[in-house]
């Protein structure tokens, strides 16, 4: 009989600031995820709203679209957009907190944002790209929604985009009253590790809007290997068989006799 102890472990972002947005304007959603950082399978039974209908936010869910759900070990996640209801009234910022029930207690995250009724409106204030493998180019690219709140045109400046985060497209560089706009980003690691940068987004009228970047640099592929062992983790053992087991006494036999016989030649000469 053999086994292992494994950890139930997740992650989520204590504080999620959806950004600003315009007030009597259309908005966008914000994907919000649950990881599991742990070795343990996790079961999600549910994710909602603390404040329910009363919510000044809506909750769909995205992947998976129907709960209960299973979490898998290192890498298993679920994502739902949120997104504020419209608001007439400016300057008001608005609360509430998304709650995932698992089997290994509740995660919460803290949503804010506010309504502006002039200047500029930028949602999201952060982007999360998660684990990126290095030296690879991944079309996964997030995007930052920009409007313009006031009744004049909005004359933006080109941004200087901080490495490895890298703009796709075209920076809109006008957006006319109530018009909006949406910048797409990727993220290109060269080296492994977390990286945490400020993109700065400024006006002619003399207004900075940043976003937070973040990303997590990684070798391999960035597959977990997973059951099959597909992935950037290599089971081969250093006499070229992969050794795992399908549970037939006979294949163990099979590697041990190959093994015996390798380190015989090896004495025999």
């Amino acid at each position: 009989v053999t086994g292992s102890v494994v950890t139930a472990e997740l992650a989520a972002d204590d504080v999620m600031t959806l950004g600003t947005f315009c007030v009597g304007q259309p908005v966008s959603k914000t994907a919000i995820d649950l990881t599991s950082t742990g070795t343990a399978t996790i079961q999600v039974t549910d994710v909602q709203l603390q404040l329910g209908d009363a919510s000044p936010f809506e909750l769909e869910k995205s992947e998976p679209t129907t709960y209960p759900t299973s979490l898998a070990p290192l890498g298993g996640h679920a994502t739902v957009l949120v997104a504020p209801k419209r608001s007439s009234t400016a300057n008001e910022d608005v609360h509430d907190t998304l709650v995932w029930s698992t089997d290994a207690g509740q995660v919460t995250s803290v949503l804010t944002t506010r309504f502006i009724a002039d200047g500029g409106a930028v949602a999201p204030q952060e982007l999360d790209f998660d684990d990126e493998p290095i030296h690879i180019v991944n079309d996964d690219a997030k995007s930052v929604t920009l409007q313009n709140c006031s009744t004049d045109p909005l004359q933006l400046l080109e941004p200087g985009v901080p490495a490895p985060f890298e703009l796709t497209g075209e920076f809109p560089l006008l957006l006319e009253p109530a018009a909006k706009a949406t910048i797409s980003l990727l993220f290109l690691p060269r080296e492994t590790g977390e990286v945490t940068k400020e993109l700065t987004i400024e006006s002619m009228a003399g207004e900075t809007f940043t976003v937070t970047l973040r990303g997590n640099g990684v070798t391999g592929d960035g597959i977990d290997p997973g059951a099959d062992g597909d992935g950037p983790l290599d089971e081969t053992s250093f006499y070229a068989c992969g050794c795992r087991s399908n549970g037939d006494p006979s294949s163990v036999l099979v590697i041990a006799l190959a093994i015996l016989m390798a380190f015989r030649r090896r004495v025999s000469r």
